[in-house]
Order: structure tokens, then C-alpha cells, then sequence
């Protein structure tokens, strides 16, 4: 009795079907030997703490580096992050109070002054400048005061510089495609000593850290 035929369709289902638990096997195998020598870490922490910089020097020190679509990402994201400092920048100046070409030097007399002449307070808030525990008040800054005068004196708001307002227009994410005006724009608001004393008061506005 002869045994029964198999058609050439039925052999080659049948083969592939092989072929394909065969596949399987050897990725669960590979899979295996991945999972067994992978270390997993889970990186926690704030904004702006670190934890994708810490991702990128593992890639660099024990991958195989940036493939040219990761640099294009990055490309992205560092020119839009200067984008986003030069408004903030802008922005503050304006809040801030402080004119564009403030040069902090050429108050420094007016400034000592307005230190010497101004009133000591005390520890419950009384003025009294014959107390010897009296001490300057915290918010008291002649040097903003001073910077505060100036902006008013040359126009306020209205004396933005044209470089400036271009920056305040630039959109954060087209910054992988500014325009010359918009880098020229960037870079005469970051020379500017006003803006460079807006930048020592950080502390008083919202900046990224990786301004500067």
C-alpha cells in the first residue's frame, strides 16, 4: 500500500511553517542571552537634571554613537533650546526693567552712593540707622533701581532694539531652520552688555540651564 502524496503546495506550507518556528526559536534563544547579560537602570530625577545626558555618554562610551538620524534630533533640540534662551533673555529685559547697552561700570559711583546714603534696617523691619545690628535689606539693589531709571529714561519697551523683536518673533520650533537675520538677531542680543547683566539675575526670571 503506498503511502500518502503530498502535493508540492502542501510541501512547501510545510516548509515554511518549519522555516518560521525555526526563526522563532532563535530570536527567543537570542532574546535569552540579551536578557541575561543586560543591565537595566531606571534614571529618576527633576527637569534639566541630567538623566538624557547621562543616557547619551553611555551610548558614546559603550554603544556604537549617534546614527545621522540622532544628530539631526539633536541638531534640532540644541537650536531650538538657544532659541528658547534668547527670549527668555528678551523677554526679561523688558520685565526686568534694564535698557538695552546697560553698562553696570558706569553707575558704579552712583551706585556706592545710594549704598552709603540708604537706611539701615533693623532684624524686625524698623528703620533705624543707629542700631549696630541693623542691616541692609535683602530686596534693596541700587544697581537694578539704577538700571530701572535708565530704561525709562531711553523709552521703556519702545526702545527695543530691532534685533531684539526679531528674536521675540522667532519661532522655537523652526529654529533647525532660521533665517541669517534671525542668527545675527540671536548673537547681537547675547553681546549686548545689558543682556549680559539680565543674564547675572537668573535667578529672578525663568532661564534653561543650558544658557550661557
Amino acid at each position: 500500500m503506498c503511502g500518502d502524496v503530498v502535493s508540492p503546495e502542501e510541501a512547501s506550507r510545510t516548509a515554511h511553517s518549519k522555516l518560521i518556528d525555526k526563526n522563532i526559536k532563535q530570536d527567543e534563544q537570542e532574546l535569552s542571552r540579551v536578557a541575561k547579560t543586560t543591565t537595566k537602570i531606571l534614571l529618576l530625577g527633576a527637569g534639566e537634571s541630567g538623566k538624557s545626558t547621562i543616557l547619551k555618554q553611555f551610548k558614546v562610551i559603550y554603544g556604537s554613537g549617534f546614527t545621522e538620524e540622532d544628530v539631526k534630533s539633536y541638531r534640532a533640540a540644541i537650536l531650538g533650546n538657544v532659541v528658547l534662551c534668547a527670549k527668555a533673555l528678551v523677554t526679561a529685559m523688558d520685565m526686568l526693567q534694564i535698557p538695552y547697552g546697560f553698562q553696570p561700570a558706569q553707575f558704579e559711583a552712583r551706585r556706592l552712593n545710594m549704598l552709603s546714603n540708604a537706611p539701615l534696617v533693623s532684624e524686625e523691619g524698623d528703620t533705624n540707622e543707629s542700631r549696630p545690628e541693623g542691616r541692609m535689606p535683602k530686596v534693596f539693589d541700587p544697581l537694578a533701581l539704577i538700571a530701572q531709571e535708565e530704561y525709562f529714561a531711553v523709552g521703556g519697551e519702545a526702545a527695543t532694539p530691532s534685533a531684539a523683536q526679531i528674536v521675540k518673533q522667532a519661532v522655537v520650533f523652526k529654529a533647525d531652520n532660521l533665517s541669517e537675520m534671525e542668527i545675527r538677531s540671536i548673537k547681537f542680543v547675547w553681546e549686548d552688555c545689558g543682556v549680559q547683566y539680565c543674564y547675572k539675575r537668573k535667578n529672578e526670571f525663568q532661564l534653561l540651564d543650558c544658557c550661557g
